[in-house]
């Protein structure tokens, strides 16, 4: 009786406490992420179990992580020269927003393409930061873009999703573009 007593205490407090601590860990993942330390982030991330609602997440922040790593291993084993259809030649020069509800940004976005050829489509990432450089949600968007080369278009009223969290800064970074 006392054993059957302590498996269901221990089921009980157990799961709760492992959601508490899921979002506790998102967050100081999420902390380290934003300041480029991705091995502490991963630390952070395997403490979330994958019965944690946050676990869908978790496995977005991962992929975010060897997408970095990657990107970083590029970098330092290629030359020191940008190919002309590489991302890097797809600049955000400006960037603005206002809520709408209250959760949802409308972005404009000032893009230029320093590359020799016509871009076609870019991916870009919305990453929302709060006042503890925490970040608190991401979002993908696809843009038409026809920027032909050596120019800058404006994008308005870009609308990547809701923001549930309060949050004062965003990053936009170009995560892929298609040159023609």
């Amino acid at each position: 009786m006392k054993k059957i007593l302590i498996l269901i205490c221990l089921a009980l407090f157990g799961c709760t406490d492992s959601e508490e601590n899921a979002s506790t860990n998102l967050r100081k993942g999420d902390e380290f992420m934003a300041k480029g330390e991705y091995e502490i982030a991963e630390y952070y991330y395997d403490k979330i179990p994958e019965e944690s609602s946050l676990y869908k997440t978790v496995l977005r922040r991962k992929q975010d992580i060897a997408k970095s790593a990657h990107s970083k291993i590029s970098s330092n084993s290629s030359s020191s020269t940008v190919a002309d259809d590489s991302e890097e030649n797809i600049v955000i020069v400006d960037q603005k927003f206002a809520l709408q509800l209250g959760k949802l940004p409308l972005h404009t976005v000032l893009i230029r393409n320093n590359s020799s050829k016509r871009v076609n489509t870019i991916e870009v990432r919305f990453v929302y930061i709060d006042e503890t450089r925490t970040v608190v949600a991401r979002h993908t968007w696809l843009l038409n873009a026809y920027i032909d080369p050596g120019t800058e278009k404006e994008f308005k009223n870009i609308s990547p999703g809701m923001v549930n969290d309060k949050f004062n800064r965003v990053e936009i970074e170009v995560v892929k573009a298609m040159f023609f």
